[in-house]
């Protein structure tokens, strides 16, 4: 079953860090779509963005920081640069495109360490799609199907499969930056919501072990890298005039007390009843 849903904004992501940008300005591609800029969770709006070998040097810079923004959802440290100053030349320089500079930053130890060895195989499926695909998984047998190739394969050839499907040729090409797509038909409710999740998720946020899939069909609350059951509501009392309503509703007679037979206040029709028959019983 497909849901359409009417697309009423465009595809957001989420900051990094707070009080990078004010509002309306650009940053790294990002729009910043909150007035307060030191707000943790600030939203900003993501627009296609399609290199060519005519781009300049500075349309590839900005490419070069929007990869890693939505990739490795941060920017390299110094060092981390150092190592990768071979493959960032040859983005620069136009050697090679947007998929192939993707599919050997997949394979670094850098992508791996933060996002593959860390998390469990469905997690790292549902972290795939999200940054090289810009979609959630559409239900748990998508994310089996692709957790088996994982497992078979690898993680360097999984991301390789990924980058070499249909589905991305026809999202992004080998010159677009991939980016959280806003699809016009979702197959659920509940995979629209799994979309939202994903693209604000900040890594670790919500665990390393379960896809959103998962610990939302079991109900968890999953925040801040660890995943519970919430506890249960307790039941309301009842009302006043609904207890004095069942009060009246029910003949009452009085309980006796212990050792003798003056009946008290509170006591049932059927105690009054077994009292009665006894009574008889010894006339």
């Amino acid at each position: 079953m497909c849901i359409g849903l009417r697309q009423v904004a465009k595809s957001r992501g989420q900051a990094a860090t707070a009080g990078l940008c004010k509002f309306g300005e650009t940053l790294h591609g990002f729009v910043c779509s909150v007035s307060n800029p030191r707000s943790l969770a600030m939203r900003v709006e993501l627009e296609p963005m399609v290199l060519n070998r005519k781009s300049t040097t500075e349309e590839r810079e900005q490419a070069l920081r929007r990869l890693y923004d939505w990739v490795l959802e941060r920017q390299p440290y110094d060092a981390e640069h150092m190592a990768l100053a071979s493959l960032e030349k040859d983005f620069r320089t136009g050697k090679i495109g947007v998929r192939h500079f993707l599919e050997k930053l997949a394979i670094t130890d850098l992508y791996l360490e933060q996002f593959y060895f860390p998390y469990s195989n469905l997690k790292f499926v549902e972290l795939c799609f999200k940054h090289f695909l810009g979609r959630a998984p559409h239900d748990m047998a998508e994310v089996e199907a692709y957790a088996k190739e994982l497992a078979q394969h690898g993680p360097r050839l999984f991301v390789k499969m990924l980058l070499d499907s249909e589905e991305y040729r026809q999202a992004f090409g080998n010159f677009g930056v991939p980016y959280p797509r806003q699809e016009s038909c979702h197959y659920s409710p509940k995979n629209f919501q799994q979309s939202q999740l994903l693209r604000e998720e900040a890594a670790g946020r919500r665990g390393r072990a379960l896809p959103a899939l998962v610990w939302q069909k079991l109900g968890l609350v999953c925040e801040a890298g660890h995943c519970h059951r919430p506890e249960p509501t307790p039941p309301r009392s009842k009302a006043p005039m609904a207890s004095v309503a069942a009060s009246r509703s029910e003949p009452q007679v009085a309980v006796r007390r212990s050792g003798s037979t003056e009946p008290a206040l509170d006591a049932p029709l059927g105690s009054l009843l077994d009292e009665l028959q006894e009574f008889l019983q010894m006339l």
